[in-house]
């Protein structure tokens, strides 16, 4: 009988436990749910491309990130009252950047701004047009710095050098791209990192960078440091090499399916490459008609040998001159 109220003392402060932890875990994540907010807008590419399935980074107050809609549409969670600054990607992530070349930017810092409790919308945000940048690193003697890592940031935001490598050439090419170089605007930083191999020192070296029309940015690095150089317009590993060293595509002629036929010399000592029309140009050639009467003759000699009525006749008479033969001859 003592231990009924013990047991139902106990029934009551765990129900009223519960109640409380429910109670604190409600209210704990209602003060989650307070301090957070949203960021939203329209990412407009000047160039007229669709900025669709893009990253949406904000960094400050931690780091969050997000993606464009079909339209471009992106809305963003983040904390409440803090800064914050805004990065593009055309990327499906930091480092799964496009091999497209639209002239949306590959990276770029579009907005530096400090939220407070409620949503913030920007609207459109326009992206200027980007120009083309190639990125070439090289040993001092030209080669191309195999094994090297090169990329470009925008105010800290970086392309990540996780699909780029160089070529052969010494272009950093993003992988899937059949043309080197990134496309970015305004004011960027270029970044080239030796291989993490033989005598290189562990650095990394930067090149700031104004962009305002196509630029190559050469980075020639040797084991005491790097030396840079930039220059007007891209030579990447779409761009034309001189007269001097440019090798000649050979030239490919596919024959169409017509009726003419080429020939690189015919019986008369006609010019190559002259065309023949099929007509004058048969596969088999014509065959003269030959037989008992007609040897070689031609179709009008024959004409008279083949009509129905000097058939019937001529056979009459060789009828009759059989049957005087046989009379004369006493048969």
């Amino acid at each position: 009988m003592n231990d009924q109220p013990t047991r139902r003392s106990f029934l009551r402060a765990g129900v009223a436990g519960g109640v409380t932890a429910s109670v604190v875990a409600a209210g704990a994540g209602s003060a989650s749910a307070a301090e957070r907010t949203t960021v939203s807008g329209k990412i407009v590419a000047k160039s007229g491309a669709t900025a669709s399935n893009d990253e949406i980074n904000a960094a400050g107050a931690g780091y969050f990130t997000t993606r464009t809609d079909r339209e471009g549409k992106f809305e963003i969670e983040v904390r409440t009252n803090s800064q914050y600054e805004l990065c593009f990607y055309k990327a499906d992530s930091r480092s799964d950047l496009e091999p497209t070349k639209d002239g949306v930017p590959h990276v770029y810092m579009f907005e530096e701004i400090r939220v407070g409790t409620q949503p913030v919308d920007l609207g459109d945000v326009l992206v200027p047009t980007a120009d083309l940048v190639d990125v070439r690193a090289v040993k001092p003697d030209g080669e191309p710095l195999l094994g090297g890592v090169a990329q470009i940031r925008d105010d800290g935001f970086g392309t990540n050098p996780g699909r780029v490598y160089i070529d052969d050439d010494g272009y950093a090419v993003i992988e899937g791209s059949d043309v080197s170089g990134f496309e970015v605007v305004g004011d960027v930083t270029v970044e080239v990192e030796p291989p993490r191999h033989g005598d290189y020192p562990d650095a990394t070296y930067s090149y700031p960078l104004s962009v305002d029309g196509p630029t190559t940015v050469t980075a020639t690095v040797s084991k005491n440091g790097v030396s840079w150089d930039a220059s007007d317009g891209v030579t990447g590993s779409d761009g034309e090499m001189p007269p001097a060293t440019q090798t000649p595509e050979p030239t490919t002629t596919t024959p169409e399916p017509t009726t003419e036929s080429e020939h690189s010399t015919d019986e008369s000592g006609s010019p190559s490459g002259t065309t023949t029309p099929a007509s004058q140009n048969a596969s088999t050639p014509a065959t003269p008609s030959r037989g008992f009467l007609s040897n070689g003759a031609s179709t009008e000699e024959l004409d008279a040998l083949i009509d129905p009525f000097v058939l019937t006749v001529g056979g009459f008479l060789l009828s009759v001159l059989g049957i005087a033969h046989n009379l004369v001859r006493g048969d």
